[in-house]
């Protein structure tokens, strides 16, 4: 019979392929970061107030991209080390429901 695997040798073995599928995510949005900048910095003589916005906005976009993964990075660190506390409260679904379809909201009116 084989042992059961502990969970840091669970954790170790899906390390490696989180490992490269997170350095290749931040591979793609540290290019498009520089791709955008890189253009900018030649051409903004060149360009219109509209396509300089679209690559600011592109700039800030991969921006939060890049830290929402960094964040996520975090919280798996913190789950893993056994530092990351539980603290459940009780809630309304209704009002969080709404909430939540408010904020949806929110993000379809800065997107038109």
């Amino acid at each position: 019979m084989k042992p059961e695997k502990t969970q840091t040798k669970l954790f170790e073995e899906g390390f490696g392929p989180f490992v490269s599928t997170f350095s290749h995510q931040a591979r793609n949005v540290i290019s498009l970061i520089l791709s955008s900048t890189g253009i900018l910095r030649l051409y903004r003589g060149k360009m219109d107030n509209q396509k300089i916005s679209k690559h600011l906005l592109n700039i800030e976009s991969q921006t939060i991209r890049l830290n929402n993964t960094l964040e996520d990075v975090s919280f798996l660190a913190k789950h893993h080390d056994g530092s990351l506390s539980n603290n459940p409260s009780p809630m309304e679904p209704l009002e969080f429901c709404k909430k939540q379809v408010d904020l949806v909201k929110s993000w379809i009116k800065h997107i038109d």
